[in-house]
């Protein structure tokens, strides 16, 4: 979940997530909302902590049974759906620790309007970005999500998805991919609560004071949404993410 940070003043030019479309297939049910604004953060060695760089403009819009935030910026190329741009020089004056760099990061929450079915429900959180570099390497070295079923009183069952990597030289790059997240309690009934987050982390090295780095979701972004699958095509939604991803579950 989302770490305690204090804010910083920094000018960045910012924007916001746009909507990837998962396809819901049946009567999951569930109402969503941001608890915080999309953030860029950057982790300081002085005082082993995450420091808000700044909140990401956004409109945000429900789904059916999920939540997209929609951003209203433009990349130096056109597109829509800029998540933030920033120099060598403006990455140099933050002072980030080399190995962890920087991470976008947004906390959500769901209310379970029915009770949630662990045999066919799903957690789908999709990701579509794109990268514009003009010099260096940018190694987005994980993307996570994390999810916590909980109710009034107890943390019941924690979930999350890693295993996305990729590396960026200058140019225009493109990616996306999908993950899946299930939660396996058999009893928890409407009433119950998903706090949720997804984290793209990053370094960028190489580059020049002048050379900038754009980061942007081309014609969608990220979506998380609850879906229910019956069976026997519960597997469809695995086999179309790009990426396999590494799940883990933690007690």
């Amino acid at each position: 979940m989302l770490r305690r940070s204090c804010s910083i003043a920094f000018s960045l030019a910012f924007a916001g997530l746009a909507s990837f479309s998962a396809n819901a297939v049946s009567a999951a049910d569930s109402t969503w909302s941001f608890r915080v604004p999309v953030q860029l953060q950057y982790y300081s060695d002085d005082d082993n902590d995450y420091h808000v760089i700044g909140n990401l403009t956004t409109t945000e819009a429900t789904i059916p049974n999920g939540i997209t935030s929609v951003g209203n910026s433009s990349d130096s190329l056109g597109g829509n759906n800029l998540v933030f741009s920033l120099t060598g020089q403006q990455y140099d004056d933050l002072n980030a620790d080399p190995t962890i760099g920087l991470r976008a990061i947004s906390l959500e929450d769901a209310h379970l309007n029915q009770p949630y079915n662990p045999t066919v429900d799903r957690i789908d959180t999709g990701f579509n970005f794109g990268v514009i570099l003009s010099g260096g390497v940018v190694n987005m070295y994980e993307v996570d999500s994390d999810y916590s079923l909980i109710n009034s009183t107890d943390d019941l069952e924690n979930v999350g998805s890693e295993g996305y990597a990729q590396i960026f030289t200058p140019g225009q790059s493109n990616s996306n991919f999908a993950y899946v997240d299930d939660f396996t309690i058999p009893n928890a009934s409407d009433g119950t609560d998903i706090v949720g987050d997804f984290t793209i982390n990053f370094t960028w090295s190489g580059y020049s004071p002048t050379d900038t780095l754009e980061f942007s979701f081309p014609d969608t972004g990220v979506t998380i949404q609850q879906v229910s699958i019956p069976e026997p095509t519960s597997l469809s939604l695995l086999a179309a993410p790009a990426l396999l991803a590494l799940r883990r579950r933690r007690a």
